[in-house]
């Protein structure tokens, strides 16, 4: 069970409080700008290297 704001969201490994596919359906839409504002950052920085590898 997991509880968000004093309700349950997720309950026996399901979402309780929203709709899957409306969710997916949104992070299909959000995600290609997503990449291409990381792709402009990590040209910006000159580097594709992940930092926290290199620790």
């Amino acid at each position: 069970m997991t509880m968000v704001n004093g309700q349950i969201v997720v309950e026996n490994r399901k979402l309780v409080r929203a709709d899957l596919q409306i969710l997916i359906d949104q992070v299909n839409q959000a995600a290609p700008a997503l990449f291409q504002r990381r792709a402009k950052w990590l040209a910006e920085q000159g580097s594709t290297v992940n930092e926290l590898q290199r620790l």
